[in-house]
């Protein structure tokens, strides 16, 4: 197949180099106030979608394109301003803290704790023109449901990714990353304790997010045996992909793409989802309970929802993003790589990432922690 050019795009990926510890997610719990199962974030009247004031803004670098901030401010003649963040426990922190966003982009592994400690308001759909453009599943996600805190900006499923010089025999199972001997050495697994632990679950047919000891404990093993065929963990997928390190790489899907981009023969990496479960979140956007313009936000929100705009954010980061013309977007961006193309499927047979949190969060952090000292 012939090499094609790649846009050079920021992605968050790029942020997310060291391993996701949850050591802090019960001190955050805390923090959050997740005794609060009276219902979640509650603060003020119904927002209004009109100009209140700048937006305050939180998100990833350069994860929105500048196009399309700079557009919204052309359009209802206010300012962005922008804060970053280079990690979700980071963006839980803050805004357990109580800082004034206006618009955050959450993500869908944190809604209990974002949900259940108050940190995030209701949306009200009637304010949102695009919604209409929300596939159906976004509207009523398992995370949150019927959508009431957030809306949908860009999600892609974790499996296996392969250099095809290298490797073959791949079945489309977790299994495959055990299996293949041959790449000892050559091995990477995703340097994160919800998708290592997660996939060694999945493997072994338990829930990705399990709470039973004796689940945690032998998927745990299972990655301690997989560790001598193992080049190590690691979140930097696409270069690993890219360099040929990686022949067996557990991977992001949205990387791969990345990947495929950066090298000459596109045949050169395949990728699979796995049979016995597909992990997935999604980023999403939401507005803080301490928003000081939140009409102003509710109006960013919408653009983003906007057609035009939801197409360009797909070109912006290479991932689906839950809306009709962004989805188609993002097939037409794959279409010569089917085996990265999102579905319907995929969204309502994944299995949904939850950070764990309480006692859950101890089995887990001491169980990785084994993985990791093995």
């Amino acid at each position: 197949m012939a090499s094609w050019s790649w846009s050079g795009r920021v992605t968050r990926r790029d942020f997310l180099r060291q391993t996701a510890v949850l050591s802090g997610a019960g001190a955050l719990a805390a923090a959050c106030g997740t005794s609060g199962a009276s219902g979640g974030a509650s603060a003020g009247a119904p927002i209004k979608a009109k100009i209140d004031g700048d937006l305050n803004y939180f998100n990833w670098t350069g994860y929105v394109p500048a196009s399309v901030i700079s557009g919204f401010e052309k359009e209802y003649g206010v300012k962005v301003n922008q804060t970053f963040f280079d990690d979700d426990q980071t963006m839980l922190t803050k805004l357990a803290a109580g800082l004034p966003y206006d618009i955050a982009f959450t993500n869908s592994a944190y809604m209990r704790q974002l949900i259940g400690g108050g940190l995030i308001r209701p949306l009200p759909h009637n304010q949102l023109k695009y919604l209409g453009g929300v596939i159906p599943f976004f509207r009523n996600p398992p995370y949150d449901p019927g959508a009431r805190y957030s809306m949908p900006y860009g999600y892609s499923p974790t499996g296996i990714a392969w250099l095809t010089d290298r490797v073959s025999g791949m079945t489309g199972s977790w299994n495959d990353l055990w299996d293949h001997r041959a790449a000892s050495g050559h091995i990477f697994v995703l340097d994160q304790i919800e998708e290592a632990l997660g996939a060694s679950l999945l493997r072994l047919g338990y829930p990705i997010d399990s709470a039973n000891p004796a689940q945690v404990n032998k998927a745990a093993d299972a990655l301690i045996s997989l560790k001598p065929m193992l080049a190590g963990f690691s979140t930097a997928d696409y270069t690993n992909l890219e360099n040929g390190s990686g022949w067996i790489q557990h991977a992001w899907s949205g990387d791969v793409y990345i990947a495929l981009g950066k090298v000459k023969d596109t045949g050169s990496i395949r990728f699979e989802t796995c049979r016995e479960g597909i992990p997935i979140g999604v980023d999403t956007m939401s507005i803080p309970a301490k928003a000081q313009h939140p009409g102003t936000a509710l109006l960013f929100i919408d653009w983003i929802l906007r057609p035009d705009n939801s197409r360009a954010c797909v070109a912006n980061m290479g991932q689906a993003n839950g809306t009709t013309a962004g989805n188609a977007a993002f097939n037409k961006l794959v279409a010569d790589f089917p085996f990265l193309q999102t579905s319907d499927e995929i969204l309502a047979k994944g299995a949904w990432k939850k950070v764990p949190t309480g006692a859950q969060q101890q089995l887990w952090a001491q169980a990785w922690s084994r993985v990791k000292a093995s």
